[in-house]
């Protein structure tokens, strides 16, 4: 988490597939929205394989909010 940013970055592995877990995700997004703050989701298998498209992703997102 970044609060200069307001900027959770949240990493889900395999256990993310089942339903119940991403209801609460679907919840645990609401509330952190509602606290103004944004969420980045990345699959583990992307900061595994392909962490240059996780950074361009991050580097985006601090380009867009204007900082």
């Amino acid at each position: 988490m970044c609060k200069e940013l307001c900027l959770v970055i949240e990493v889900n592995g395999l256990t993310h597939l089942d339903n119940e877990i991403i209801d609460r995700d679907k919840i645990k997004e609401r509330d952190l929205k509602e606290a103004g703050f944004h969420l980045i989701r990345f699959r583990d298998e992307e900061i595994l394989n392909r962490i240059d498209l996780v950074i361009l992703k991050i580097q985006n997102f601090i380009d867009n909010i204007g900082l």
